[in-house]
């Protein structure tokens, strides 16, 4: 069974709520506002479209964030990490935030490829309504599937060349490398 890191994009959506009150908004999620959200995603919202919900906020605003600690924010949101200086562009967020304003900065921000990328896995690999299960990995006639079990059900995302470099970094990320390491070869028809 993998259990992705807490608030992690592929966590269950109660976690994911969870962990977006406490980043964002620096606190625990009072009963009703988690229920409203789990509701939400249960219902078909994306978890783009909570998370910018919660970034647009009057109790976020309220919070008096800076145009730096509102881009921290975005990728704390959105890839559940801090932005790696040098790696990615967080002096060119910030200068998007300032030029066109943060809801304008969000909506560029969540149409990046890698951003759509990771939330089309994410949407293929979780069922909103269903607790986080057991997944696993299918080699099965040259197609490579991560499967979560969920419900009863598999909810399965085929790994391609196009995905792979998003799956890949997300992967390394949450650190499981061993995953990494059993897909890999495959991918690149070096498999045993």
């Amino acid at each position: 069974m993998v259990d992705p890191a807490f608030g992690s994009v592929f966590a269950s959506p109660e976690k994911f709520v969870k962990a977006l009150y406490r980043d964002l908004l620096r606190r625990e999620p009072d009963e009703p506002g988690r229920n409203a959200y789990l509701e939400q995603l249960g219902e078909g919202l994306s978890r783009l479209d909570v998370i910018r919900t919660f970034l647009l906020s009057p109790e976020y605003e309220a919070r008096a964030r800076s145009d730096e600690e509102f881009v921290s924010d975005l990728y704390i949101a959105v890839f559940q990490r801090m932005p790696v200086e040098g790696v990615d562009d967080v002096k060119e967020w910030t200068e998007t935030v300032r030029s066109a304003g943060r809801a304008a900065a969000i909506e560029r921000f969540m149409a990046a490829p890698e951003v759509v990328a990771l939330y089309e896995a994410c949407d293929s690999f979780l069922s909103s309504s269903s607790p986080y299960g057991s997944a696993g990995i299918v080699f099965r006639g040259g197609r490579i599937i991560l499967r979560n079990s969920t419900g009863g059900g598999h909810v399965p995302l085929e790994v391609t060349r196009e995905n792979w470099p998003v799956l890949k970094k997300y992967l390394e990320l949450i650190e499981l490398r061993l995953v990494v390491e059993q897909i890999e070869p495959h991918l690149n028809g070096r498999a045993d």
